[in-house]
């Protein structure tokens, strides 16, 4: 009777420090990529958006508030591994389809949608170089001014993987306050905190929450390549975006299980005026979007529209 008396006393003892020493536990987050290996992400949105045109075009013009549904799917192909944990992957868009105004819309039937883009990824996640030149389409009158290369040194940094070890209640976070040539500034920032531990299969995952706080940028897009020594006319644009999400991190098998969140957006656009008279004209665009993504082994189904409004159903309803 003893014997079964301290058997129990060891249960329930056991059973009350195991979750301190889960929460005590510390993770190395880092991507572990494997020569050859492909994994799949199944990327979806549910969102609305709404379009303040100025008074002297409303009349005829699209919708001024109208929903947005998206759902595309990525292979991505990791090509060589280095000895710093660093990986050269092929990202490639399988399928995608955006819902919007009552049409469909194939991703894949857009210009350079199926060509394969490479990258060098480092293992936090970062990207760390362009290995596929990104052509700018003949007569496309933005982004003329822009190198592409200048934009991946600017990001370079930009991860959500912390470079210590860390554990449940850890924060960290990154600031980007960067002025990018040829474009203009971005001041973003990024907080992040390690909120528990989520068991899938038999790997403990972490589970961390990230916050975008309104982040405020401003570009000036250059409408052309210089010309005859003169630079470009630029189309202003400004406005604001902040993110709430949370990821969960394969941290023994290095990958992203999914991540799930909340994305709003402000963009405002100044045109500059036609002719000798008159004003200049803007519109605001707002944004307001769920959004997760999935990591798997096997190419995704697209899911179709209703599928993907009732994954966005508050828990509650579902249930319902």
């Amino acid at each position: 009777m003893r014997k079964i008396n301290m058997l129990i006393i060891i249960a329930l003892v056991s059973s009350f420090l195991l979750p301190f020493a889960v929460a005590q536990e510390k993770f190395n987050l880092e991507y572990k990529f494997q020569e050859g290996q492909t994994r799949y992400m199944l990327f979806i949105t549910q969102g609305q958006v709404n379009i303040e045109l100025p008074q002297s075009v409303q009349e005829g013009a699209m919708p001024m508030s109208f929903p947005l549904i998206m759902a595309m799917s990525l292979s991505m192909k990791t090509l060589k591994v280095y000895s710093d944990g660093a990986a050269d992957v092929e990202i490639r868009l399988v399928d995608g389809k955006m819902y919007m105004m009552g049409q469909e819309i194939s991703m894949l039937q857009q210009q350079g949608a199926t060509q394969p883009i490479r990258i060098r990824m480092g293992k936090k996640g970062n990207l760390i170089k362009l290995l596929t030149p990104i052509n700018i389409p003949q007569g496309n009158p933005f982004m003329g001014t822009i190198n592409p290369d200048m934009l991946v040194q600017n990001f370079s940094r930009l991860t959500v993987l912390p470079q210590e070890e860390v554990g449940v209640g850890d924060k960290w976070e990154q600031k980007i306050d960067t002025e990018i040539p040829n474009l203009g500034k971005l001041n973003l920032l990024q907080k992040m905190t390690f909120t528990s531990v989520e068991k899938i299969g038999d790997v403990n995952c972490a589970k961390i929450s990230i916050e975008i706080p309104p982040s405020t940028f401003q570009f000036n897009i250059p409408m052309g390549p210089p010309t005859q020594g003169q630079e470009p006319p630029t189309l202003p644009l400004n406005g604001k975006l902040e993110m709430k999400g949370d990821m969960v991190f394969d941290p023994q098998n290095g990958y992203m299980v999914s991540q799930s969140g909340t994305l709003k957006m402000l963009i405002n656009v100044t045109m500059p005026a036609g002719g000798q008279v008159g004003a200049p004209s803007s519109l605001s665009t707002n944004i307001d979007m769920k959004f997760k993504v999935t990591t798997m082994d096997k190419k995704p189904t697209l899911p179709t529209p209703t599928q993907i409004q009732q994954q966005f159903q508050p828990q509650q309803e579902s249930q319902a």
